[in-house]
């Protein structure tokens, strides 16, 4: 990110994607469904952006926010690609 002019986060962060959350699942059964279900097969589909997500975890659940949002145009992905 600090390439297309975003300052460094000095935050401790792990980098995930969320599939799903589930209380008292059975692992063994949880860690199949990614196998059973790899030829996931989607239609085309354009994306404009992406978003950071905050998640913070109370009593009912997680609450989630937008932190920051990215626009994916043209101008954006030269700019990356170029190290403006």
């Amino acid at each position: 990110m600090q390439r297309i002019g975003l300052p460094a986060d000095e935050r401790r962060c792990h980098p995930h994607v969320t599939l799903a959350r589930l209380r008292r699942a059975d692992p063994d059964r949880v860690g199949r469904v990614p196998q059973q279900n790899g030829m996931l097969v989607s239609e085309r589909f354009q994306v404009r952006e992406f978003h950071l997500h905050a998640s913070i975890r109370g009593s009912d659940g997680a609450d989630c926010s937008i932190e920051h949002s990215y626009p994916l145009t043209r101008e954006h992905m030269a700019a990356a690609e170029s190290g403006r």
